[in-house]
């Protein structure tokens, strides 16, 4: 389906296919820094300000957080 791809860094060759990325995009990023980099950061204090758990845990799935318990900790820390 995606046609594996070489990225030149530094001299060295990494070697990834395009759903490989897709699937591991946020990977090693703050709540934050997915939220900003998806374009959710709007959307997102939105849902918190209305107190929109559903809303809260779609985006969070779009960044790729699906964790139940990390869901329910980020969900917590926001006082919700």
């Amino acid at each position: 389906m995606f046609e594996r791809q070489d990225l030149y860094i530094q001299d060295k060759t990494y070697s990834f296919k395009a759903d490989d990325y897709m699937t591991e995009k946020y990977k090693g990023m703050t709540v934050n820094e997915r939220l900003y980099l998806g374009g959710f950061m709007n959307q997102f204090d939105e849902f918190v300000r209305t107190k929109n758990i559903d809303g809260i845990k779609n985006i969070l799935a779009k960044v790729e957080i699906t964790d139940e318990s990390s869901v329910r900790s980020i969900i917590e820390g926001l006082g919700l």
